[in-house]
Order: structure tokens, then sequence, then C-alpha cells
């Protein structure tokens, strides 16, 4: 089974995510089985790039989690998410975040007109963004990948008929 993988922790970058997304969510993954590695894994985008790791690493770093379970066929995201693995971080999100917080003090739209774009490197959430999107699931080509917290996928899925909670 494929799921989406929310997760959270008690580090101080955690609740600094949380606190500027207004998200109960740090973080967001693939979670998926591997016949040649074995076991469960979770291909996400952390600040070494797009890895994959096991399921128990992704648990150990946020001990609390969320997950759906993925009811379309996947394979079309799997194909795109193959051919990002090893893509840069997107450290452009830290301004983007800016931004936001900005934006929530002011109200002034014209700021979306200056949040970084970057298709060529990816925030977790951006990450899953792109792959719900290349797997067509239904309202996902509304998500715009750079400005969609990990709450807001979350939000997303709970509202969707493809997911459900596990």
């Amino acid at each position: 089974m494929i799921c989406i993988v929310f997760g959270t922790n008690e580090k101080w970058t955690s609740k600094f995510i949380r606190w500027v997304t207004q998200s109960p969510w740090s973080h967001v993954g693939i979670e998926y089985p591997s016949a040649v590695w074995g076991g469960r894994w979770v291909a996400n985008s952390q600040a070494d790039g797009v890895v994959k790791i096991p399921i128990e690493q992704f648990e150990a770093t946020y001990p609390t989690r969320k997950v759906y379970e993925c009811g379309p066929n996947m394979a079309d995201g799997f194909q795109w998410a193959r051919n990002h693995i090893n893509a840069d971080y997107d450290y452009g999100v830290v301004w983007n975040a800016f931004v936001l917080v900005l934006y929530r003090m002011t109200g002034w739209r014209w700021l979306w007109k200056i949040v970084t774009r970057n298709a060529a490197k990816f925030s977790c959430s951006e990450f899953v963004c792109g792959f719900m999107r290349a797997a067509k699931v239904t309202g996902a080509m509304r998500l715009d990948p750079e400005l969609t917290p990990p709450g807001d996928l979350d939000k997303f899925c709970a509202s969707s008929d493809d997911f459900r909670v596990r």
C-alpha cells in the first residue's frame, strides 16, 4: 500500500515550521513497500535533498505521525518521483516562509509575486505535491507545489476521496 505520511517532532526547526505554516505537521513523505530493499521506505526531501530512507528512520525522526493510504493508481507519480531522487533541497522555502509571515501581518497580496520558484529543487511538500500531480490525483493540479505546506497537504488528503487515514 502506498501512503502519504505526515510527521513532526519537538525540535525547534519543526516547531518553527509549524508556527510559520500554522500546521500540526512539519514534514511529509511518500511511504511505500520495497521488494528490493525489504520492508517499508519513505521517499522525501530533507536537508540533503530527495532521498529514500527506511520507515524506521522516518519514525525515529518524526515520532508524531499521520498516515493516509492512497487509493488511486500511483504509477505515474512514482515515475515522476524516480526522476527526482537526489534532487537538491529547495532552501527557497525559507524565503517563502518569510513572505508568508509578512503576508499574514499585512495582507498585501502583491507579496505572492515575489515568492521564489525553482522546479528543479524540492522541499518535502513540493516533492509530495509533484508526486500527487504526476499521479493525476483528483484536484492535485490546483495545488501550487511552491506554496503548499504540509498542513495544507493534510487538509487536501482529508478532503479527498482518493485517500483515507490508516
